[in-house]
């Protein structure tokens, strides 16, 4: 065999070991919510299937609410931080049995784990301290509340379980003030923030004149 056509068989063999070994990463890829949308599209049709996948994308991100919070209650540096992240915490909890029972009486399956985009996010807030920390649990907060409100007026809107788009009306007033509670938070973490930055700059001004 000729060194060319060698060579030629080592690629071919690392290519093909690389192509199963993505196979197997794939087939063994277990993201909960992939999983509870997959059975929701295998067992139910039509609208039910819509509403369905309404339901697990607000309860993916009411685990997510959850989450963060849980860490929020133990690393916020700013009180009022610590104490909306202690009002989700037990606010979304209460939610979280909400929308399985809701679920439950629909057959709609539900995550059972934060998806893995979730996961890495989590990862990531738990990576800051400080007021990046705060800055960025309320950032998340705000962007959380305002999706899970869109998701509300779209039941409420499409739906044709009576019943269930009343739930969600029922539902969005209280989900629009932890929305206002999250601005107010976020318009004070950016003046601490603006604060500690003027202060910061101060001090250095004034040892440089020293």
């Amino acid at each position: 065999m000729t060194k060319k056509r060698k060579m030629k068989k080592i690629l071919i063999a690392t290519l093909t070991a690389a192509l199963l070994g993505t196979a197997v990463s794939c087939s063994n890829h277990n993201d909960s919510k992939d999983n509870a949308e997959k059975t929701n599209d295998d067992n139910l049709a039509g609208q039910a299937e819509k509403d369905a996948d309404r339901i697990v994308d607000l309860y993916a991100g009411n685990l997510y609410e959850i989450a963060s919070s849980e860490l929020a209650v133990n690393k916020a540096s700013v009180s009022e931080v610590k104490k909306l992240a202690e009002k989700m915490l037990t606010a979304h909890t209460k939610m979280k049995s909400d929308i399985e029972s809701t679920a439950a009486s629909r057959n709609i399956t539900l995550p059972t784990s934060l998806a893995d985009n979730q996961s890495k996010d989590i990862e990531n807030l738990n990576s800051k301290t400080g007021i990046d920390f705060d800055n960025d649990y309320v950032k998340q907060m705000q962007d959380e509340h305002e999706k899970a409100i869109r998701i509300l007026d779209r039941i409420s809107d499409k739906s044709d379980d009576a019943s269930l788009k009343e739930w969600a009306m029922t539902n969005k007033p209280e989900l629009q003030n932890h929305l206002d509670m999250v601005i107010s938070t976020k318009n004070m973490v950016k003046d601490v923030k603006k604060d500690m930055h003027e202060t910061n700059s101060h001090e250095k001004n004034t040892d440089r004149t020293h």
